[in-house]
């Protein structure tokens, strides 16, 4: 029965499929050989002339790749099956599609639609058979250099539809080449001048002198799988904080609550920021269906009567010597409307009112139950004091 993996749950990566590419004499195929137990589908008929060649076939047809492959106590001895170069093996691929039965040939030798199509199958099957056995894959291919304006660009030299499905497959790509200084340079992370992937962080590396045999890309395969895993791992644990976080917030209902995760999100955000950020999505989801806001200003979330208070109080601060009648007793009658909810509050709206109305020379009138301007006061006052 097929297995479905939690997203909480590890999927940690045990094998590589990379792609080498670069000029000649970058030493692309003496890298290689430097991996782990490999063995070189030599295409190119050109591993002769690398430094401590490994166990190498010398391809004549695609069917010598495929007896090799398909013999299992042969490849029990090999943990690397490294193809120099893709390119030549899928001419291979191509003149043996050419042969079979079926629209697959243009007429003039090539591949027709059909054929690039079953290609591309047969070369996605191949692979997955590699993968299937355990066995790690390195490509290697020649570069190809492109020119936009003046500036040059290098992408592997590999036909039709088979390199995007290199390129998808791919845990790393690297661009090899020779320095001015004849120093030889793998590099996984050149982006603006090179078609290049760097899943495990890996940057530009320095190819040693091989001249004494050593297991350069071994080693440098290790650190990969170990970038990549730990990579695993970072993210694993970060979607179960995620949900676990969820779970938490979606049991919160009163604004006190809410808050209290607030402070566990600050101190999250110290060791992941994207997680806390995701984290404090969540709360704020959780809050509104609460009819909870956060209040910038006071740093915590508010209830809807604790809302209303605090957004009331600012309005009565910024109360100047423009503001009216009007606002005073607008102010007011939102006051009582916060007194019918929570008395304690409408008495601090009632008493700040008073406070700013005094500053401002306003006067409370307690039988109209109003505020009302200075001069009206004092109109007021004298017809209270007139003679009749």
């Amino acid at each position: 029965m097929p297995t479905i993996r939690k997203a909480d749950e590890a999927m940690l990566v045990k094998l590589l499929t990379g792609l080498i590419y670069g000029d000649a004499s970058s030493g692309k195929t003496t890298l290689s050989g430097t991996s782990k137990r490999a063995l070189i589908l030599d295409g190119d008929r050109g591993a002769y002339r690398a430094l401590h060649r490994p166990d190498t076939l010398e391809v004549q047809s695609w069917q010598d790749i495929l007896d090799v492959v398909a013999d299992d106590v042969i490849m029990a001895e090999y943990d690397t099956i490294v193809i120099d170069t893709v390119g030549t093996v899928l001419d291979f691929l191509a003149e043996r599609i050419t042969k079979l039965p079926g629209k697959n040939s243009n007429g003039a030798g090539g591949l027709s639609p059909q054929g690039w199509g079953l290609l591309k199958n047969e070369f996605q099957a191949f692979v997955n058979g590699l993968r299937a056995k355990g066995k790690n894959i390195l490509f290697i291919a020649h570069a190809k250099e492109e020119k936009d304006g003046d500036n040059r660009y290098y992408r592997p030299d590999i036909q039709g539809g088979s390199k995007d499905m290199v390129y998808r497959i791919c845990d790393y790509i690297g661009y090899a080449y020779r320095t001015s200084a004849n120093t030889r340079i793998v590099d996984f992370s050149c982006v603006e001048r090179a078609m290049v992937k760097d899943t495990a962080n890996i940057g530009k590396l320095t190819i040693p002198d091989l001249t004494e045999k050593q297991p350069f890309f071994e080693n440098v395969m290790d650190a990969m799988l170990e970038a990549i895993n730990n990579k695993t791992e970072a993210q694993q644990q970060a979607v179960s904080t995620i949900n676990t976080f969820r779970k938490t917030a979606e049991g919160l209902t009163e604004a006190e609550q809410f808050n209290e995760q607030i402070s566990f999100i600050t101190a999250l955000k110290e060791k992941n920021k994207a997680v806390a950020m995701q984290c404090y999505k969540i709360l704020e989801e959780q809050a509104a269906k609460h009819g909870l806001q956060f209040d910038k200003d006071a740093k915590k979330y508010l209830a809807e009567s604790a809302q209303k208070l605090t957004e009331l109080q600012k309005r009565i601060k910024k109360f100047d010597d423009k503001t009216t009648t009007d606002d005073f007793n607008a102010a007011l009658a939102d006051a009582r409307a916060v007194a019918k909810e929570n008395a304690a509050d409408g008495k601090k709206l009632k008493a700040l009112l008073d406070e700013t109305a005094g500053h401002l020379g306003f006067e409370f009138d307690s039988k109209a139950k109003a505020y009302i301007a200075p001069q009206m006061a004092e109109a007021a006052q004298e017809e209270v004091e007139a003679p009749w």
